[in-house]
């Protein structure tokens, strides 16, 4: 049966819990304003998100002892990033991949089998020895930790998204994949599936209408949908076919594309900014399909109907907090892990929801992450850099050795040695690794902070330069800015002095007068050496100042105003059909005002030529001044100039992903002011309401 109207909404508080609310001092800056999808967590407590110089530096967040460390540094400025079952890819602007993985995982001390044993233990006087027993050892096997990166090259054009589909424990079925595989959404309208093993060697490669935005396939790996950037969601099936290979039939599967699906809130003449979709995800049992757009409208479809044409997938929809705002726009989304029938997502800036499958998804929870009553805000310690004021004196050292190896040894005793069938950490390692981390010495200190004091002094006289550089620079502009005033004066003075001459010979004045600002632009750039900065991030700079605007306005309208004066009088002293001749100047030199403002807009951006959008004045032709009024006061042109293709103002809120805990228990939220920690309610989830028939 089709869904025609928007799920009812149930707001309610208990989804997630108030308590245990953290927000890890932190930083998650999306760099491309639309993709945000850049934190991802493994097990309970390690969550990854790039940090660092333009999102360089990998890092990898413990929550259990709020340590963060840089696991790796990459070549390129990812545009997202995912992780599971020990892989993590990102990708770039021009079809950059890098798989990160850790080198001799299998080596690793805490292993799963000693951490179940450790969460074994569930007596009251040993809770605090096992917290400790685990940093201790995590400490020991971090110093250990290598990780290695593999790069590769999918496609030309931006990777959108990445997801990673691992196959399942139990008997695989006939089609699947027989490893773990990562799905790759490129900008250059395709989808490439490439293992994890041999990253090089694509196995899959679809072709789509548009700018491919997220691929995702279900847990059992018998579908595959897509999202672009047009109103539709594509879906595909695993089938057999039958192929040739050098006259031997051997049996293989392909994808093979079902009836695309019309999302709700979606048209398909649409071509603003906010078409498309970039969040989709499928429930950890494969029955759900949710799928959010740019307007904010999230629509949840039954995968088992997706793979049958003649039904009905759509099983609910409803909008976001803020939809169909901007801020509304669903930018991530994920099912909890495990039994809780959980939906979360969040919006592009400020909030997130979290909405109960049980109930149809009616019941539905919004927080703001403005509002931080109740949040424990924690600073993080950074393991790769050592204060080494902070580490204890060498006389100690031993003291501290002893007493930490003998409290992990009376704890590993007591788990008892024949528990597991690999070898104990040894107590001479364990200080053999404590003497590699020996604190410095005064003359050490003392040569570190005049180090210290030497990057500070240079990094004082170099901020001092780029001041100066700057007033120079905005008195340059201004001087400029006086110069074309006294063009503009001298423009209307000759207007007022001939008006008999033709409008073209003005209009070529204008003309010489723009290229030689521009010229003197282009100079005095190659001069400075001043490089100018990337589209994206300097639109709001090149914008001209409200102070240039008013007085090209004023200029402009004077002159109209004085100009139909003078032919008023003319007609009045000399011909009868005077006026209306006059009236017709006036009014064409008027109604081609506006490419005239696009060239004076020119001079701020002399590298774009906005003429996409051309105005049409034909149908203002009935005043002169209430024209150019209009255009100042819609600010289209200088909007153009100035948000071109999008630009992405950073706000404290924005949010950059959000991901789930292992076993589902915990939200972990990422944004430009940092990491958010947020629980269930477990007991909650528990309980299932009675049914009362009225």
């Amino acid at each position: 049966m089709a869904v025609d109207e928007e799920a009812s909404l149930w707001p309610t508080d208990n989804l997630l819990v108030k308590e245990g609310r953290k927000h890890y001092r932190t930083s998650v800056s999306p760099i491309h304003w639309q993709l945000r999808s850049l934190v991802s967590a493994e097990r309970q407590d390690i969550v990854y998100f790039p940090a660092g110089v333009n999102n360089t530096h990998i890092t990898r967040l413990n929550t259990t002892t709020c340590e963060c460390e840089t696991i790796k540094v990459i070549s390129f400025h990812p545009r997202c990033l995912v992780a599971s079952d020990g892989w993590i890819c990102c990708g770039g602007e021009s079809g950059e991949f890098v798989v990160i993985r850790e080198s001799g995982a299998q080596d690793d001390i805490l292993n799963s089998e000693f951490r179940s044993t450790m969460n074994a233990v569930e007596s009251a006087n040993m809770a605090q020895l096992q917290q400790d027993m685990l940093r201790l050892v995590e400490r020991i096997n971090g110093t250990n930790k290598t990780w290695s990166a593999s790069s590769h090259k999918v496609g030309s054009e931006r990777v959108n998204c990445i997801t990673i589909w691992i196959p399942p424990k139990d008997a695989p079925e006939s089609g699947q994949y027989d490893g773990p595989v990562a799905v790759l959404a490129n900008n250059d309208k395709t989808i490439t599936i490439v293992g994890l093993y041999e990253p090089d060697i694509p196995k899959d490669e679809l072709s789509y209408p548009d700018c491919v935005n997220r691929g995702v396939i279900s847990p059992d790996g018998s579908l595959l949908v897509a999202i672009c950037d047009d109103p539709f969601l594509y879906v595909h099936s695993r089938r057999p076919f039958t192929k040739h290979y050098h006259g031997v039939q051997r049996e293989s599967f392909e994808w093979v594309p079902l009836p695309r699906i019309r999302l709700k809130g979606q048209w398909h003449q649409d071509t603003t900014d906010c078409r498309g979709s970039f969040a989709a995800c499928f429930s950890s049992s494969g029955r759900y399909l949710a799928v959010g757009t740019q307007y904010g409208t999230i629509s949840i479809f039954d995968a088992v109907a997706l793979k049958d044409p003649e039904s009905e997938p759509l099983v609910a929809y409803f909008d976001s907090d803020r939809a169909p705002g901007e801020y509304g726009a669903v930018r991530d989304m994920a099912f909890s892990p495990g039994p809780h029938d959980l939906l979360a997502w969040s919006e592009h800036r400020g909030r997130i929801g979290v909405a109960d499958a049980r109930s149809g998804f009616s019941r539905r929870q919004i927080i703001s992450l403005g509002d931080f009553e109740g949040f424990n805000h924690i600073s993080l310690n950074d393991r790769s850099t050592i204060d080494p004021r902070l580490l204890d004196p060498r006389s100690e050292r031993s003291t501290v050795s002893e007493r930490n190896t003998s409290s992990s040894l009376s704890l590993l005793d007591l788990l008892g040695r024949s528990n597991t069938g690999r070898p104990l950490p040894n107590p001479e390692t364990s200080d053999m690794v404590a003497r590699l981390n020996q604190p410095y010495s005064a003359d050490e200190v003392a040569i570190l902070e005049a180090i210290q004091n030497d990057r500070n002094d240079r990094r004082r006289r170099l901020d001092r330069e780029l001041q100066d550089q700057r007033a120079a620079e905005r008195n340059r502009l201004n001087n400029r800015e006086r110069q074309m005033m006294m063009h503009t004066e001298m423009m209307a003075n000759n207007l007022r002095r001939s008006p008999s001459s033709s409008f073209d010979q003005r209009r070529e004045q204008l003309t010489r007068i723009i290229e030689r600002e521009r010229m003197r632009e282009t100079r005095d750039q190659h001069r400075s050496g001043i490089t100018p900065t990337p589209p994206e991030q300097d639109r709001e700079r090149r914008a001209p100042t409200p102070r240039r605007r008013s007085s090209i306005m004023q200029a402009l309208t004077q002159n109209a105003d004085n100009n139909m004066s003078q032919f008023r009088s003319q007609g009045q002293n000399n011909d009868p059909e005077a006026p209306s001749t006059a009236r017709e100047r006036i009014l064409a030199r008027v109604s081609s005002g506006w490419s005239d403002l696009e060239a004076l807009a020119n001079i701020a951006d002399s590298n774009n030529a906005l003429h996409d959008v051309p105005r049409v004045e034909s149908s203002r032709r009935s005043r002169a001044i209430p024209v150019i009024t209009d255009v100042w006061t819609n600010d289209t042109l200088f909007s153009r100039i100035r948000v071109g293709s999008r630009e992405h103002q950073q706000n404290p809120d924005d949010t950059a992903g959000l991901t789930w805990s292992e076993d589902g228990q915990i939200l972990y939220i990422g944004a430009e002011n940092g990491i958010y920690e947020f629980h269930i309610n477990v007991h909650g989830r528990k309980v299932f309401p009675d049914i009362a028939i009225r």
